[in-house]
């Protein structure tokens, strides 16, 4: 891959800042080490809200009513296919900020 261009240097700052935290990522070099992590971060936060979408919601299932209804709920939420759930950018964030934080080091 080439060289980032100055926008899309500017363009990842933005996100990483987002996950991170400005003043966690002042000193990070946007290079495409940097990209790559992001990448794997981005796929592994889809698959994690992927799965989330089957999971039943907590509530009380005293009828077979109130299963269908949360089974219709799960489906919405499958077909949709938008959700991004704070507990998988929380575990990605996570899992992922030491490879960031080394990409950024450009090591």
């Amino acid at each position: 891959m080439s060289q980032l261009t100055q926008s899309e240097k500017q363009n990842l700052r933005k996100v990483v800042e987002a996950i991170f935290g400005t003043s966690n990522t002042i000193h990070w070099q946007m290079n495409e080490e940097l990209l790559l992590v992001v990448g794997n971060m981005l796929q592994a936060n889809i698959a994690c809200s992927n799965a989330m979408d089957h999971v039943p919601r907590p509530g009380v299932y005293l009828n077979l009513k109130d299963v269908l209804k949360e089974i219709e709920k799960i489906a919405n939420r499958i077909n949709t296919g938008n959700n991004s759930y704070e507990i998988c950018s929380i575990s990605v964030k996570n899992k992922w900020r030491t490879a960031a934080e080394i990409a950024a080091q450009g090591l």
